[in-house]
Protein backbone atom coordinates (compact mmCIF):
# COMPACT_ATOMS: atom_id res chain seq x y z
CA UNK A 1 0.00 0.00 0.00
CA UNK A 2 1.10 3.57 -0.87
CA UNK A 3 0.82 5.86 1.84
CA UNK A 4 0.39 9.41 0.58
CA UNK A 5 1.20 12.32 2.65
CA UNK A 6 -0.60 15.61 1.02
CA UNK A 7 -0.59 18.77 2.81
CA UNK A 8 -0.65 22.77 1.75
CA UNK A 9 3.30 23.67 1.84
CA UNK A 10 3.62 25.07 5.46
CA UNK A 11 1.35 23.18 6.77
CA UNK A 12 3.36 20.75 8.82
CA UNK A 13 3.43 18.61 6.16
CA UNK A 14 6.55 17.14 6.51
CA UNK A 15 6.54 16.67 10.27
CA UNK A 16 3.67 14.54 9.66
CA UNK A 17 5.46 12.85 6.70
CA UNK A 18 8.38 11.88 9.16
CA UNK A 19 6.05 10.28 11.57
CA UNK A 20 4.62 8.06 8.95
CA UNK A 21 7.79 7.00 7.93
CA UNK A 22 9.22 5.89 11.29
CA UNK A 23 5.91 4.76 12.35
CA UNK A 24 5.98 2.01 9.31
CA UNK A 25 9.75 1.26 10.01
CA UNK A 26 8.93 0.69 13.53
CA UNK A 27 5.82 -1.65 12.95
CA UNK A 28 7.86 -3.98 10.56
CA UNK A 29 7.47 -1.93 6.77
CA UNK A 30 11.23 -0.89 5.81
CA UNK A 31 11.22 2.38 3.79
CA UNK A 32 12.39 1.73 0.53
CA UNK A 33 13.36 4.97 -1.32
CA UNK A 34 12.68 4.44 -4.88
CA UNK A 35 10.65 7.61 -6.57
CA UNK A 36 11.34 11.42 -6.24
CA UNK A 37 10.25 13.42 -8.72
CA UNK A 38 13.19 16.03 -7.77
CA UNK A 39 16.20 13.82 -7.60
CA UNK A 40 17.59 10.71 -8.43
CA UNK A 41 16.77 8.04 -5.47
CA UNK A 42 20.13 6.33 -5.70
CA UNK A 43 21.30 9.73 -5.31
CA UNK A 44 19.68 10.42 -2.11
CA UNK A 45 21.08 9.42 1.62
CA UNK A 46 19.10 6.30 2.52
CA UNK A 47 18.84 7.91 5.84
CA UNK A 48 17.11 11.19 5.45
CA UNK A 49 15.70 10.56 1.67
CA UNK A 50 11.90 10.48 0.73
CA UNK A 51 9.97 8.82 -1.94
CA UNK A 52 8.52 12.54 -3.49
CA UNK A 53 5.51 12.56 -6.17
CA UNK A 54 5.12 15.57 -7.81
CA UNK A 55 2.45 15.57 -10.82
CA UNK A 56 0.58 13.18 -9.78
CA UNK A 57 -1.38 11.42 -12.95
CA UNK A 58 -2.91 7.85 -12.37
CA UNK A 59 -0.08 6.21 -14.69
CA UNK A 60 2.02 7.49 -11.98
CA UNK A 61 0.68 6.27 -9.21
CA UNK A 62 0.06 2.95 -10.86
CA UNK A 63 2.96 2.24 -11.24
CA UNK A 64 4.40 3.18 -7.66
CA UNK A 65 1.41 0.93 -6.16
CA UNK A 66 2.18 -1.95 -8.70
CA UNK A 67 6.16 -1.60 -7.14
CA UNK A 68 5.22 -1.50 -3.72
CA UNK A 69 2.63 -5.10 -3.82
CA UNK A 70 0.63 -5.72 -1.18
CA UNK A 71 2.53 -7.00 1.32
CA UNK A 72 4.47 -3.60 2.35
CA UNK A 73 3.82 0.39 3.17
CA UNK A 74 5.91 2.47 2.02
CA UNK A 75 5.09 6.79 2.19
CA UNK A 76 5.47 9.00 -0.06
CA UNK A 77 5.05 12.78 0.29
CA UNK A 78 3.35 15.04 -2.12
CA UNK A 79 2.18 18.59 -2.32
CA UNK A 80 0.16 18.05 -5.83
CA UNK A 81 -3.29 17.98 -6.70
CA UNK A 82 -4.85 15.47 -9.02
CA UNK A 83 -7.10 15.67 -12.28
CA UNK A 84 -10.42 15.99 -11.33
CA UNK A 85 -11.26 12.98 -13.71
CA UNK A 86 -9.10 11.04 -11.14
CA UNK A 87 -11.19 11.41 -8.50
CA UNK A 88 -13.32 7.96 -8.87
CA UNK A 89 -10.31 6.00 -9.04
CA UNK A 90 -8.31 7.39 -6.35
CA UNK A 91 -10.99 6.71 -3.93
CA UNK A 92 -11.24 3.00 -5.54
CA UNK A 93 -7.89 2.45 -5.01
CA UNK A 94 -8.37 3.60 -1.37
CA UNK A 95 -11.46 1.67 -0.44
CA UNK A 96 -9.22 -1.36 -2.18
CA UNK A 97 -6.26 -0.64 0.80
CA UNK A 98 -4.04 0.07 -2.16
CA UNK A 99 -3.71 3.99 -1.05
CA UNK A 100 -3.95 5.48 2.02
CA UNK A 101 -3.99 9.40 2.24
CA UNK A 102 -2.73 11.39 5.07
CA UNK A 103 -3.75 14.83 4.24
CA UNK A 104 -2.22 17.55 6.28
CA UNK A 105 -3.60 20.97 7.30
CA UNK A 106 -3.04 23.81 9.24
CA UNK A 107 -5.01 27.30 10.11
CA UNK A 108 -3.92 29.31 7.09
CA UNK A 109 -3.19 32.64 9.04
CA UNK A 110 -0.19 30.45 10.10
CA UNK A 111 0.43 28.90 7.11
CA UNK A 112 1.17 32.40 5.51
CA UNK A 113 3.64 33.52 8.28
CA UNK A 114 5.62 30.48 7.67
CA UNK A 115 5.17 30.97 3.75
CA UNK A 116 7.09 34.19 4.53
CA UNK A 117 9.72 33.60 7.13
CA UNK A 118 10.53 30.70 4.46
CA UNK A 119 10.84 33.56 1.72
CA UNK A 120 12.98 35.97 3.27
CA UNK A 121 15.32 32.99 4.12
CA UNK A 122 15.34 31.76 0.31
CA UNK A 123 15.95 35.30 -1.03
CA UNK A 124 19.02 35.56 1.87
CA UNK A 125 20.33 32.17 0.33
CA UNK A 126 19.75 33.83 -3.12
CA UNK A 127 17.64 30.83 -3.87
CA UNK A 128 14.87 28.30 -2.89
CA UNK A 129 11.07 27.35 -4.04
CA UNK A 130 9.55 30.53 -1.66
CA UNK A 131 11.85 32.99 -3.03
CA UNK A 132 9.28 34.59 -5.50
CA UNK A 133 6.62 35.22 -2.06
CA UNK A 134 6.62 38.73 -1.49
CA UNK A 135 4.58 39.43 1.54
CA UNK A 136 1.73 38.47 3.36
CA UNK A 137 -1.08 39.24 0.58
CA UNK A 138 1.09 37.88 -1.97
CA UNK A 139 1.29 34.58 0.39
CA UNK A 140 -2.57 34.71 0.98
CA UNK A 141 -3.32 34.48 -2.54
CA UNK A 142 -1.33 31.58 -3.08
CA UNK A 143 -2.32 29.37 0.54
CA UNK A 144 -5.97 30.14 -0.62
CA UNK A 145 -5.52 27.98 -4.05
CA UNK A 146 -4.03 25.31 -1.97
CA UNK A 147 -7.04 24.69 0.49
CA UNK A 148 -9.29 23.88 -2.74
CA UNK A 149 -6.74 21.50 -3.49
CA UNK A 150 -6.59 20.39 0.37
CA UNK A 151 -10.64 20.00 -0.15
CA UNK A 152 -10.25 17.74 -3.28
CA UNK A 153 -8.01 15.32 -1.20
CA UNK A 154 -9.86 15.12 1.92
CA UNK A 155 -12.78 14.76 0.13
CA UNK A 156 -12.03 10.87 -0.64
CA UNK A 157 -13.72 9.03 1.46
CA UNK A 158 -11.19 7.10 3.93
CA UNK A 159 -8.86 10.18 3.87
CA UNK A 160 -7.01 10.59 7.40
CA UNK A 161 -6.81 14.39 8.05
CA UNK A 162 -4.53 15.65 10.22
CA UNK A 163 -4.19 19.68 12.03
CA UNK A 164 -0.49 20.73 12.71
CA UNK A 165 -1.58 21.74 15.86
CA UNK A 166 -2.16 17.83 16.58
CA UNK A 167 0.61 16.31 14.66
CA UNK A 168 3.65 18.70 16.74
CA UNK A 169 1.72 19.55 19.92
CA UNK A 170 -0.19 16.64 20.70
CA UNK A 171 1.56 14.04 18.62
CA UNK A 172 0.26 11.39 20.68
CA UNK A 173 -3.48 11.85 19.28
CA UNK A 174 -1.65 12.00 15.59
CA UNK A 175 0.05 8.78 16.27
CA UNK A 176 -3.44 6.74 17.86
CA UNK A 177 -5.39 8.23 14.74
CA UNK A 178 -2.55 7.03 12.42
CA UNK A 179 -2.29 3.59 13.86
CA UNK A 180 -6.05 2.85 13.91
CA UNK A 181 -6.11 4.43 10.02
CA UNK A 182 -2.69 2.22 9.03
CA UNK A 183 -3.82 -1.13 11.20
CA UNK A 184 -0.05 -0.92 12.93
CA UNK A 185 0.93 -0.55 16.25
CA UNK A 186 4.19 1.35 16.30
CA UNK A 187 7.17 2.18 18.70
CA UNK A 188 5.89 5.96 19.52
CA UNK A 189 8.47 6.53 21.64
CA UNK A 190 11.36 6.34 18.93
CA UNK A 191 8.65 7.76 16.51
CA UNK A 192 8.90 10.89 18.54
CA UNK A 193 12.12 10.91 19.20
CA UNK A 194 12.78 10.72 15.54
CA UNK A 195 10.24 13.25 14.42
CA UNK A 196 10.76 16.19 16.68
CA UNK A 197 15.04 15.52 17.22
CA UNK A 198 16.42 13.60 14.27
CA UNK A 199 14.27 14.36 11.55
CA UNK A 200 15.22 17.53 9.34
CA UNK A 201 11.13 18.87 8.63
CA UNK A 202 11.85 22.30 7.68
CA UNK A 203 10.47 24.25 11.03
CA UNK A 204 10.74 27.97 11.03
CA UNK A 205 9.47 28.91 14.45
CA UNK A 206 7.29 25.87 15.45
CA UNK A 207 4.82 27.69 17.20
CA UNK A 208 1.45 27.52 17.22
CA UNK A 209 -1.31 29.68 16.52
CA UNK A 210 1.00 32.37 15.50
CA UNK A 211 -1.29 34.75 14.12
CA UNK A 212 -2.86 35.65 17.90
CA UNK A 213 0.75 37.63 18.26
CA UNK A 214 1.98 38.37 14.58
CA UNK A 215 -1.39 39.60 13.00
CA UNK A 216 -2.65 43.08 12.94
CA UNK A 217 -6.02 43.53 13.57
CA UNK A 218 -6.26 44.74 10.39
CA UNK A 219 -4.57 41.78 8.48
CA UNK A 220 -6.84 39.19 11.03
CA UNK A 221 -10.09 40.24 9.76
CA UNK A 222 -8.42 40.35 5.73
CA UNK A 223 -7.35 36.79 6.37
CA UNK A 224 -10.66 36.12 8.30
CA UNK A 225 -13.00 37.28 5.18
CA UNK A 226 -10.59 35.15 3.08
CA UNK A 227 -10.39 31.73 5.15
CA UNK A 228 -13.32 32.14 7.40
CA UNK A 229 -14.80 29.15 6.39
CA UNK A 230 -12.16 27.20 6.14
CA UNK A 231 -11.07 28.27 9.92
CA UNK A 232 -14.26 27.29 11.30
CA UNK A 233 -15.49 24.67 9.56
CA UNK A 234 -11.72 22.59 9.18
CA UNK A 235 -9.11 24.30 11.96
CA UNK A 236 -12.52 24.39 14.51
CA UNK A 237 -15.17 21.89 13.73
CA UNK A 238 -13.56 18.86 11.93
CA UNK A 239 -16.49 19.21 10.18
CA UNK A 240 -16.66 16.38 7.30
CA UNK A 241 -19.70 17.78 5.96
CA UNK A 242 -17.25 20.41 4.04
CA UNK A 243 -15.27 17.92 2.25
CA UNK A 244 -18.87 15.53 1.00
CA UNK A 245 -20.08 19.05 -0.75
CA UNK A 246 -16.61 18.89 -2.56
CA UNK A 247 -17.20 15.09 -3.20
CA UNK A 248 -20.62 15.58 -4.67
CA UNK A 249 -19.35 18.18 -7.06
CA UNK A 250 -16.70 15.89 -8.11
CA UNK A 251 -18.77 12.69 -8.54
CA UNK A 252 -21.15 14.82 -10.61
Amino acid sequence: MLVLCYGIPKSGSTLAFEIVKRMLITAGHEQEIFWNDRKDPEELDPRRGRNFIEGVTRHKLNRIIETIGPSRMIAAKTHSSFPNEMFPWLEKAQSLKQLQVVASYRDPRDICLSLVDSSQKARERGRGAFSRVEGLEHAARKIKKRTEEFQKWGALRGTLALNYEMVAFSPDSAIDRLESTLAITCDREEVKRYAFQEARTQKNKAKNNRHEEELSDAQNAWMLEMFGEFIDRVCKAEDRQWFEERRTELLA
